[in-house]
């Protein structure tokens, strides 16, 4: 995973749901900001050392985030 910054971390999981419920690029609006769900500064610092990873419910999924990847479970 490339340089974890809050912002690109934040996009890359509403991506990646949104591709899981085949939602559009344009249309991923359809999906709750995902910042109301978790602090995106406090995710990408947790997950910037090497043996952590985060567990959480975004949209009826859960979404799992770790230095190598992103889950969508």
């Amino acid at each position: 995973m490339c340089k974890l910054t809050p912002d690109l971390l934040g996009s890359a999981i509403v991506s990646r749901v949104a591709r899981v419920e085949d939602i559009d690029h344009i249309e991923s609006s359809e999906l709750p900001p995902i910042q109301e769900t978790i602090d995106l500064d406090a995710l990408a610092n947790a997950v910037r050392h090497e043996n952590v990873t985060v567990k959480f419910e975004y949209y009826e999924y859960q979404i799992v985030v770790s230095k190598e990847a992103i889950e969508v479970l």
